[in-house]
């Protein structure tokens, strides 16, 4: 049609499947996007699985297990707000 205006859609018409993961407390979808950057801003508050295994696989260092258990540390003052990590 000559002259008709482009519509974009909202979904994206090329590509593969999708799968996400979505948390649920007290039958509410949290939004991974706020504390998972890498999940991006979506309204549903919705992560490609992809990217939140791969944030997750990052995090297990971040976490320091063996010093958490074994480390001989000093506890944060209260109200001092850390990573959770020791």
């Amino acid at each position: 049609m000559e002259g008709a205006a482009q519509v974009a859609s909202a979904y994206e018409s090329e590509g593969g499947e999708t799968t996400y993961v979505h948390l649920l407390m007290n039958q509410r979808t949290i939004p991974l996007g706020r504390s998972i950057t890498e999940c991006g801003e979506r309204d549903d508050g919705w992560c490609e699985l992809q990217t939140f295994v791969k944030v997750q696989k990052e995090n297990i260092a971040k976490a320091k297990y063996d010093e958490s258990c074994f480390g001989d540390y000093s506890i944060p003052a209260y109200g001092d707000i850390t990573t959770g990590a020791i």
